[in-house]
């Protein structure tokens, strides 16, 4: 069975029911500190390098780079899995009405025409100044859902299983928080519990923009989108490669709040050449302090 790349990536640690909450401590990141730049902004003029800025409303900014990578080795160098593009992300600060810096990276200011940015000058550390032609992308009304889920999240507690043809295959519990990994069945001894470890992720951002990070154990950040897929019923889905030999299958996550945490429970099947396809996963978040 093939399944899209990002998916795979989330299987140690996600798959669809969500518990979300607002922030009420002032421990958290702050909602709303950069309403007025946050948003995701498309650059017209890419032979300047660059595919577009984001600017979360919780201080992460995010830059796609029209520079293909195979691969990211380190948090600062991430990867949109959908495009290949290298993605760079930081945090960002306000130093005046126009100007940002944006930690380890550089400085940008910010031209409106009509209180809407138009234009952006990048300045990279010992790079020099890019100006960038940018149109800000249409992102998802500040529902209360949405508002709720558009936040950083830290990963606490997995539970995974996977079933073919409703035989057990593997079934494993990795507590984050102490790095504690338990197998209970392995029926093929294909992974140790020090992999499940090494494989897992740290957080899930979400932005309302539709962009989703899965930052990871072993260093390496993965871009994708989601999008509502019905908000009256507490439903999204993710995008990856446009795979057709996976258009049968159902890849939605349906979510309810609680406070200040997140429980994510998917249970999906496939079938593929006669065998049945079956992967579970249920796990626990935290929205992430400061």
């Amino acid at each position: 069975m093939r399944c899209t790349k990002f998916i795979q990536l989330l299987l140690p640690a996600l798959m669809g029911l969500f518990f979300i909450t607002s922030c009420s401590n002032d421990d958290k990141y702050p909602e709303g500190v950069y309403v007025d730049i946050s948003g995701k902004y498309l650059v017209s003029n890419t032979e300047s390098g660059y595919v577009s800025i984001e600017f979360t409303s919780y201080g992460m900014y995010i830059i796609e780079l029209n520079e293909k990578s195979s691969s990211a080795t380190t948090r600062g160098d991430g990867v949109d899995i959908i495009t290949g593009n290298v993605c760079i992300y930081g945090t960002y600060s306000q130093i005046s009405s126009d100007i940002y810096k944006l930690d380890n990276f550089g400085n940008l200011t910010c031209t409106y025409t009509n209180n809407v940015i138009t234009e952006i000058a990048l300045t990279k550390i010992e790079k020099g100044v890019s100006n960038l032609m940018v149109t800000k992308a249409t992102e998802y009304a500040n529902s209360d859902k949405t508002e709720k889920l558009c936040r950083i999240w830290d990963f606490s507690f997995i539970e995974k299983a996977s079933y073919h043809n409703d035989e057990l295959i593997f079934n494993v519990e990795y507590n984050v928080g102490d790095t504690s990994c338990k197998v209970f069945y392995d029926r093929d001894n294909t992974t140790t519990e020090a992999q499940w470890i090494a494989d897992s992720s740290l957080q899930l951002w979400f932005t309302r923009a539709g962009t989703c990070a899965n930052i990871r154990k072993d260093g390496t950040t993965w871009f994708s989108t989601w999008q509502w897929k019905d908000e009256s019923r507490d439903e999204i889905t993710f995008d990856s490669y446009n795979e057709t030999d996976n258009a049968d299958v159902d890849y939605t996550y349906n979510l309810t709040f609680s406070h200040e945490s997140l429980n994510i429970l998917c249970d999906y099947t496939q079938t593929v050449d006669g065998i049945k396809y079956r992967w579970y996963t249920n796990l626990d978040l935290n929205e992430t302090t400061k």
